[in-house]
């Protein structure tokens, strides 16, 4: 009897419901699904089997890349110091000999070569971007000052753009801000590509990006 309560149980959870002999599972005791502390995941209502029970979802899994999907930002002066991968970790701008924890664009360089793509992972509907600019650490020589940013939901659909805007000038400053930028979300979308339009100083860069 105790295996077959076992096996139930893991078979449950393969499948994605927190659901243990008929208990509705919280919020919290979804996220913990074996017990086990560490083995979290994202949990959702599952309307179908009735309110108060939770799916398991998996978490989405950014992946930042240059000029193409997988491929390191080439137009860095085939530096991999500022790597776009960089922006998914709210951070301030440091840097210690050839490693640093912000992106930048190629000196005086403009969309469509000072560009980023960012997949989420998975399809999600977006709420607002949150972006903090670079200053280039100790340098305080550079920024992204007008951007654009566009978005599909597959690789084969046309880019849609959903922002135009300007990022503050963060040059000499140690704490830049977090800046929000809202969107009318409607359909859910995984792909993302951020476009420099102009910059402060020598070039552009980000210190963090996020679509939420």
């Amino acid at each position: 009897m105790k295996r077959y309560v076992a096996t139930l149980i893991l078979s449950l959870i393969v499948l994605g419901v927190c659901k243990k002999g008929g208990k509705k599972l919280t919020r919290e005791e979804c996220r913990h699904p074996t017990g086990k502390i560490g083995q979290t995941a994202v949990c959702q209502p599952l309307k179908i089997v009735g309110n108060g029970y939770w799916k398991v979802v998996p978490e989405c899994d950014p992946v930042v890349s240059g000029l193409n999907w997988g491929e390191f930002n080439k137009f860095n002066s085939d530096d991999i110091t500022f790597q776009a991968f960089n922006v998914v970790k709210d951070q301030n701008d440091s840097r210690t000999g050839t490693v640093a924890n912000y992106w930048l664009a190629n000196d005086d360089t403009i969309a469509p070569v000072g560009r980023f793509f960012y997949d989420i992972g998975c399809s999600k509907i977006i709420h607002k971007f949150v972006i903090k600019n670079t200053h280039n650490a100790y340098y305080n020589d550079r920024g992204t000052a007008k951007f654009s940013i566009s978005v599909r939901n597959a690789q084969t659909e046309r880019w849609k753009y959903v922002v135009h805007n300007t990022l503050q000038d963060v040059r000499h400053n140690p704490n830049p801000p977090l800046e929000e930028f809202l969107v009318s979300a409607k359909n859910p979308i995984r792909f993302v590509r951020f476009m420099i339009e102009s910059f402060y100083g020598t070039g552009g860069g980000l210190q963090f990006f996020a679509p939420i």
